[in-house]
């Protein structure tokens, strides 16, 4: 919803979107309250229940009819039904016609709720930008925030500072002349996962791919190139992995591991227009990148070892605090 005013849907369209999804959020809590509401009516009162039945099955064959449309008319006949079953404030006295009038309310809030969804949807399918109208009115559907976990968000700032601080120090005590490089890509992995539950596998794979790509980039530079002597015979000698393994990019399971590859490769390669290559240079500034990925991910052990579970448990904690 976010990118839909990039992509050229109007204002109006954009605005609906927004109302839809704050309306499916509230679908399940809405029809789970209607669901305790009938629950209880039917285990202290049965008879009440049986009396509601019909108006029950109209609103299931509405259900129905509005897969070919809102069905307004079908709508606004059931809220009349529900407007003359419903108890007077002399009879909300009786506990058993209080639960038949909080049964009525939550079968109309859902009734009113789901109108609401089944005129966004047509008005999105048909373009209709005139000014939409709700039904459904509730104090949060504007509130959509998204859930963060502050603690567990400035702790992993503090670790990805330490890893980056302790990596620049070793480098230093080392003398390392391209330890820069180390240093960079340990700071990378380390901030561009530190949003994930459980970093460490998705470092490793990152350091994997990136020493995949410097075997390829030496086997390139030490043993093709070099038999390489005019333009059409460096394109061939590229052509053919690289639009392999360019294939494979656009897949979500090869995504990461091939855009490293391709992009890594290309880097380590670094083609001149003459050919002046070191072996002891090229290892010496091509494995400083896998050696900060390899510092990344042990310190992403040692300091982020709890994974998914401490997570799971403090979104459970939050949840029930926010109940």
């Amino acid at each position: 919803i976010g990118q839909l005013s990039h992509e050229g849907a109007r204002k109006q369209t954009v605005r609906n979107a927004n109302e839809l999804r704050g309306r499916m959020i509230h679908l399940l809590p809405v029809i789970d309250a209607l669901d305790d509401a009938l629950w209880a009516l039917e285990r202290r009162t049965p008879e009440l229940l049986a009396s509601i039945k019909p108006l029950l099955q109209k609103a299931c064959d509405w259900l129905e009819s509005t897969a070919d449309g809102p069905q307004v008319e079908q709508w606004q006949q059931l809220h009349r039904d529900l407007q003359s079953l419903q108890p007077d404030s002399a009879q909300l006295d009786d506990r058993d016609q209080l639960l038949l009038s909080n049964t009525l309310f939550r079968l109309g809030e859902w009734i009113d709720l789901w109108l609401d969804c089944r005129t966004l949807q047509y008005a999105i399918k048909t373009d209709d930008q005139s000014q939409w109208r709700a039904v459904y009115r509730h104090w949060r559907l504007g509130r959509l925030t998204p859930f963060l976990d502050r603690g567990l968000m400035l702790y992993s700032v503090t670790s990805t500072v330490l890893a980056i601080i302790a990596a620049s120090v070793l480098w230093i005590l080392l003398g390392w002349k391209d330890g820069a490089s180390a240093v960079a890509l340990a700071a990378v992995s380390c901030s561009f996962f530190a949003a994930m539950d459980d970093p460490a596998p998705q470092i490793y794979r990152f350091f994997f791919w990136t020493l995949l790509s410097v075997v390829f980039a030496s086997l390139y530079l030490f043993v093709v190139l070099p038999n390489l002597h005019d333009f059409p015979m460096l394109v061939l000698a590229f052509a053919v992995p690289f639009i392999c393994v360019g294939t494979l990019t656009v897949q979500p399971r090869f995504f990461l591991g091939t855009l490293l590859t391709i992009v890594n490769t290309s880097s380590f390669i670094s083609i001149q227009s003459a050919y002046d290559a070191d072996f002891m240079n090229f290892l010496n500034s091509n494995l400083a990148g896998p050696a900060g990925l390899l510092f990344a991910f042990i310190w992403t052990l040692v300091f982020r070892p709890f994974g998914v579970e401490l997570a799971v448990k403090r979104l459970t904690r939050f949840s029930w605090r926010d109940i």
